[in-house]
Order: structure tokens, then sequence, then C-alpha cells
């Protein structure tokens, strides 16, 4: 499990591959770590803000890829 998104974020596609914001441009990373911050003010859970900023993490990476314009 990630316990802080740090200056990578978290969210890795899981089994050692590195943390989820590894590959995620600036922006993208400040916006998980943001978002992480607002998950553990509201007592999210550690293992539903991981699978929440794993999906982000995908998106992002998804959008960079096939949109990088955005």
């Amino acid at each position: 499990m990630c316990r802080s998104l740090g200056d990578g974020c978290c969210a890795d596609g899981g089994a050692g591959r590195g943390r989820p914001g590894d590959a995620l441009s600036a922006p993208w990373a400040g916006y998980l770590r943001d978002w992480d911050r607002t998950l553990r003010a509201g007592n999210y859970p550690e293992t539903t803000r991981y699978n929440y900023l794993l999906a982000a993490a995908q998106l992002a990476r998804y959008l960079a890829e096939y949109s990088p314009d955005l």
C-alpha cells in the first residue's frame, strides 16, 4: 500500500512497478497529491485512497499518450 504520495505521488499498477505517479507530469502529480490530502481529511480508508489514486494515475497516463494536448 502507498502511505504517502511524496514527490512522485502514488498509484503504481501494483507488484513493485514503482509508485503510481512516477511517470506523470508535474501538474498531474500535484493534482494527485492534493486529492490524496483531501481524501485523507475525509477519513477515507487507505485502500480506497490507493484505488482512487491508481485509477486517476492510469487516466492521466492514458490522456498523456492519446491526447497530448491536454
